[in-house]
C-alpha cells in the first residue's frame, strides 16, 4: 500500500487503520449498527471541498473527521457508505484526473505536475499512474495530444 502513495501519507496509514479494525470487529460477530445513509449532505460536501482545497497536501483521516465532527472511524464507514470508495482511494482518484488535466492541457513538466497533485516526486506520480493509467504520464500527454502519431509508435 505504500508503494502507491510513495512515502506514507496520514491519510493512508489512518484509512488502513480503520479498515483493519472494521474487518476485525466483523470478524468478532458482532454486526456493527445499521449504516442509514453514509454522510450527510453538509458534511460530504464539506469533505469534498476540504479533500480538493488541498489536493497537493498530506491531509491527514483525522484532519477530515474532525472537519465534519465525526470520529476517524466512523467517517471513514460513512465516507466509503456515501462515495462507495475509501477517502484515500477518492483522493488517489482526485489525484490522477487532475494530473491527466495537468498533462492534457499545460507544458508543465511531470515533475512540477507531481507536486501540484501531492505527490513528492515524478517517480512516485509515474507509479501510482502507470498503476491506473497503465502507461506513464509522458506517455500519456503523447497520447492525448498526438493521437494518430502514438498509435503509429505502439
Amino acid at each position: 500500500m505504500c508503494d502507491e502513495e510513495g512515502a506514507p501519507s496520514r491519510l493512508l496509514a489512518q484509512a488502513a487503520g480503520c479498515e483493519i479494525l472494521a474487518q476485525l470487529y466483523r470478524l468478532g460477530g458482532e454486526p456493527f449498527a445499521p449504516i442509514r445513509g453514509g454522510l450527510t449532505p453538509w458534511a460530504q460536501r464539506r469533505s469534498l471541498e476540504l479533500v480538493r482545497a488541498r489536493l497537493s497536501e498530506d491531509i491527514s483521516l483525522d484532519e477530515l473527521a474532525a472537519e465534519v465532527r465525526l470520529s476517524s472511524f466512523h467517517f471513514a464507514r460513512m465516507f466509503k457508505q456515501s462515495l462507495g470508495v475509501p477517502p484515500r482511494v477518492y483522493l488517489t482518484r482526485l489525484r490522477m484526473e487532475r494530473a491527466c488535466e495537468l498533462l492534457e492541457m499545460t507544458d508543465l513538466p511531470v515533475t512540477e505536475i507531481a507536486l501540484e497533485v501531492g505527490y513528492s516526486s515524478n517517480q512516485v506520480l509515474d507509479r501510482v499512474f502507470v498503476k491506473h493509467r497503465h502507461m506513464s504520464p509522458t506517455d500519456y500527454r503523447r497520447a492525448v495530444r498526438d493521437p494518430v502519431r502514438s498509435m503509429e509508435f505502439s
